[in-house]
């Protein structure tokens, strides 16, 4: 054999081993990216996208039959516990987190950091499952303390004692580590924006967990 007909015979294998592993690549991408996105869209209760779910605008009509929009922030890197949730409507709180999520069953439609209860005697917040008892907009809540505060959005939870209101007198950071000196006195503050959109998508005796 020549040394031009070894070094054509060198550049065919070449070529053709080239042409292989751009055929194999293309066909392990395709796949995984068609199911991955379809995955995403797929098995909700009343066949809308979940995609449209939770990126379309929010309105009166729809609020009864869909999720809200997440709201506050980039998405949690927090684990979600709604892969295990069935109920169609549900919140979750981590006091161990300083983290809320609401869930469409096992669909994750909202998360926000919070601040819960103080950890002294008295202040924590609740552990324990409980349903939202009502939905108030801009009132006046009267703690034990005594004191008067205004909140925008109030969502009780527990005998109109503890829920979920704004608190736009803490300075700390919603989620740190700091509630357990200077968190609430056993309600959950929730950030304005995040609280707007849950205030709009529960409903009285939607479930309540706090763990």
């Amino acid at each position: 054999m020549t040394p031009a007909h070894t070094a054509r015979t060198t550049l065919a294998a070449v070529i053709a081993a080239t042409l292989a592993l751009g055929v194999f690549a293309a066909l392990y991408r395709g796949p995984l990216g068609v199911h991955a996105a379809s995955s995403a869209v797929a098995d909700h209760s009343d066949g809308q996208s979940l995609k449209a779910l939770l990126t379309g605008p929010l309105s009166a009509a729809s609020l009864q039959s869909r999720p809200a929009q997440v709201s506050e922030g980039a998405p949690t890197r927090l684990l979600s516990p709604c892969r295990s949730n069935r109920s169609a409507q549900s919140v979750k709180v981590s006091i161990k987190q300083q983290h809320l999520w609401a869930c469409h069953r096992a669909h994750l439609v909202m998360s926000t950091p919070v601040t819960t209860g103080r950890s002294q005697p008295g202040d924590a917040t609740p552990r324990g499952t409980f349903a939202v008892e009502a939905r108030v907009a801009n009132t006046t809540l009267r703690p034990a303390n005594g004191n008067k505060v205004h909140v925008t959005y109030w969502i009780p939870f527990s005998h109109n004692i503890y829920g979920f209101h704004d608190a736009p007198w803490q300075s700390m950071p919603y989620g740190s580590s700091r509630y357990r000196t200077e968190g609430s006195i056993g309600c959950v503050h929730v950030p304005l924006n995040a609280l707007r959109d849950l205030f709009n998508w529960v409903k009285p005796g939607t479930a309540v967990e706090i763990s």
